[in-house]
């Protein structure tokens, strides 16, 4: 029986601009959202003839019911729609930690349904797989391409840019996560880069970054953890041109000279 294996990259933002807060309760952001290629999570999914869905992780735990689980979801989302009538044998190895800002879950939904189409050979397209991946969450639809893309509205409406991105990068993942939503209650959007140009930055002189290219996040969230400042400084000390929390933290990550 066929496997079919494949790897879950976690990605940073470079730049997080919290544009204005809509009336859905959503907020407009404006980020550039970049692939990590050597951290990431592995998903194996073969069909199991039984009508179930068996899930075997190693690694780090996600300890959530398996309904809540953003995999089960991918699977059933796909089944329901499409009437398939096997199960599935699932086998995760979770290195991202979760509540870091990284996008794992949102990785392994993508890279779920990616695999379903091409397990069942459901010929999917993309923007259907588009589609269902923006119920699933805002960061799955940019795992779907897994390219540098800036991504606008509540993060799932992409612009594709010539961004050569070869630099080095760390990431260092604190011994606490960050709660996306608590995140967003902490803002000022009085504060926040309502009027700066993502794209302008970007293009722009790299030794600017440091002053320009700001995640919104930051200044709230290093008040109630300074651990992650100290992080940062620790970065741009060890020779990072550029550091940053990446999403709604908590990792910190840097960028050094290939």
């Amino acid at each position: 029986m066929s496997i079919i294996e494949k790897k879950c990259f976690c990605k940073i933002n470079l730049g997080l601009f919290i544009k204005a807060k809509r009336l859905d309760g959503y907020h407009e952001i404006e980020t550039l959202m970049i692939p990590v290629q050597n951290f990431y999570d592995t998903l194996k999914v073969q069909i199991n003839p039984l009508n179930t869905f068996e899930f075997i992780q190693t690694g780090i735990l996600i300890d959530v019911p398996i309904h809540e689980n953003i995999i089960y979801k991918s699977w059933k989302k796909i089944k329901d729609e499409f009437g398939i009538d096997k199960g599935i044998k699932v086998e995760l190895n979770k290195n991202i930690p979760m509540g870091a800002g990284l996008g794992g879950g949102s990785s392994n939904a993508a890279q779920m349904l990616l695999i379903i189409n091409e397990l069942f050979q459901l010929n999917i397209n993309f923007d259907i797989l588009h589609r269902f991946a923006r119920t699933l969450g805002a960061d799955v639809p940019f795992f779907l391409k897994n390219q540098p893309l800036i991504a606008r509205g509540i993060g799932d409406e992409f612009e594709e840019i010539d961004f050569p991105f070869n630099y080095d990068v760390k990431i260092i993942v604190p011994p606490f996560g960050s709660n996306t939503k608590e995140a967003y209650s902490f803002l000022n959007l009085k504060e926040c880069s309502t009027h700066k140009d993502l794209k302008s930055i970007l293009l722009g002189d790299r030794t600017a970054w440091k002053n320009h290219l700001v995640n919104d996040f930051e200044k709230p969230l290093f008040q109630k953890f300074p651990e992650l400042q100290s992080i940062k400084n620790g970065l741009y000390e060890a020779g990072a041109f550029y550091a940053s929390m990446t999403g709604s933290g908590s990792a910190v990550y840097g960028l050094f000279k290939r």
